[in-house]
């Protein structure tokens, strides 16, 4: 871990088995609680290029959990619940 940094920004990267789709949609959800500008849209990018899917992009912005996957509408709802 680089000196300085923070383990919790190492923890904000641990990934492991979790789909792509649901990282992202908790990874947006909390961005989204402290900033609605290009910090989510750099959060939306990065989704995109890892290959999640528009229309769950959409949901994900829209806070429309039934248009997600069950676990990405699980944990975004986690997530937003701790963000506030």
């Amino acid at each position: 871990m680089p000196r300085g940094s923070l383990p919790v920004t190492a923890l904000g990267q641990f990934r492991r088995d979790l789909p792509i789709e649901v990282w992202c949609a908790a990874g947006i959800t909390a961005v989204r609680h402290e900033d609605r500008g290009p910090c989510t849209q750099l959060g939306v990018t990065i989704a995109e290029r890892g290959g999640v899917r528009p229309e769950v992009l959409r949901a994900v912005l829209a806070d429309a959990p039934y248009a997600m996957p069950v676990r990405a509408a699980k944990l975004q709802g986690i997530t937003f619940r701790m963000a506030r």
